[in-house]
């Protein structure tokens, strides 16, 4: 699946299935974008290599102010 389809597949999901508010489906879905732009800078397809969700989720985590 195309990255774009798969962006719509899980749009309709959050949206159809688990039907969570149109603000978090859009935050939602702009995560999950940033994470396959992220994957193409890394020349990695989808679903490839779980060792890119962990880098991934580590620089995310370091670029985001602290909640606390």
């Amino acid at each position: 699946m195309t990255a774009p389809g798969l962006l719509d597949t899980y749009r309709r999901h959050l949206s159809g299935s688990r039907g969570l508010a149109d603000r978090t489906v859009r935050n939602y879905v702009a995560d999950a974008r940033v994470f396959i732009d992220y994957l193409a800078g890394q020349r990695i397809g989808l679903g490839d290599d779980a060792a890119a969700l962990r880098d991934f989720v580590q620089r995310d985590a370091s670029s985001q102010p602290s909640r606390d």
